[in-house]
């Protein structure tokens, strides 16, 4: 489930589109449920139901589009002082079963975030059960 709540509300974008673990392989990483909040977004894993708080402005630093990493190289070009220190994702988006989009209050939107990606994310793998 994606919930998308901002603003006192609470938003279940699509409970479907999101891949059961038997849909994926073996190795690709299944959100049970995804929060979007004002500091970040809440992730709860299928397997082992861990929960991870991704920060905000971590994620949005992380983000793996063209514009923010260079596509040759893989090495990041997204000049973190344009980053506002109090950026925040307005809407989330599932893409197909494999990823997220995040709009971010800073108007970039053109990101996907895998659940691989966001698996790996140094604040999920902290993550507790």
């Amino acid at each position: 489930m994606v919930r998308d709540s901002g603003a006192g509300r609470t938003r279940y974008l699509s409970e479907r589109k999101i891949a059961k673990e038997g849909r994926t392989s073996g190795t690709t990483p299944v959100p049970a449920a995804i929060t979007r909040r004002d500091d970040g977004i809440l992730l709860q894993w299928v397997r082992g139901g861990a929960v991870a708080r991704l920060a905000a402005r971590g994620l949005r630093l992380a983000c793996p589009c063209a514009q923010c990493v260079d596509e040759m190289s893989g090495r990041p070009i997204l000049d973190p002082t344009v980053v506002p220190d109090d950026v925040r994702p307005v809407h989330l988006a599932l893409v197909g079963a494999y990823g997220l989009r995040i709009n971010w209050s800073d108007g970039h939107a053109t990101g996907i975030y895998t659940f691989d990606f966001l698996r790996r994310h140094p604040e999920a793998a902290a993550a507790t059960p």
